[in-house]
């Protein structure tokens, strides 16, 4: 039995570049769905100035997968992908005591000229 993982990897190959349009989209759906959300620390939100963008994703994610997820969906470039797993965080429900999901923090580095517009203007 193939698991969700390994599956994932045989569509991310390298010889992924040669598909069709339409699979080229499913991808891109599928890699934007591990990206779980985009951090809103003080330090993602001061480091913006940089074209340092911060997100939480799922801790399988790869830094190819993500600089390919970021540039085709945004339409910019991705200079440096930079990753690091977090801990996971214990969590009690009544007797019980599990942990919160495990997550990866990703900061991506974008070219001088790009930006993404995350937050609109209010």
């Amino acid at each position: 039995m193939v698991s969700k993982y390994e599956h994932n990897v045989a569509l991310f190959s390298s010889a992924s570049n040669s598909l069709d349009e339409d699979t080229l989209r499913l991808h891109q759906g599928i890699l934007i769905d591990e990206i779980k959300q985009i951090s809103t620390t003080k330090k993602a939100l001061w480091s913006l100035e940089d074209k340092k963008y911060t997100f939480l994703a799922s801790p399988f994610v790869t830094k190819e997968w993500m600089k390919r997820a970021i540039e085709v969906c945004f339409n910019v470039r991705v200079i440096k992908v930079n990753t690091s797993n977090l801990p996971t965080k214990k969590k009690r429900v009544g007797k019980f005591i599990g942990s919160k999901a495990k997550l990866k923090k990703v900061i991506v580095t974008l070219d001088p000229n790009d930006e993404i517009p995350l937050f609109s203007d209010i």
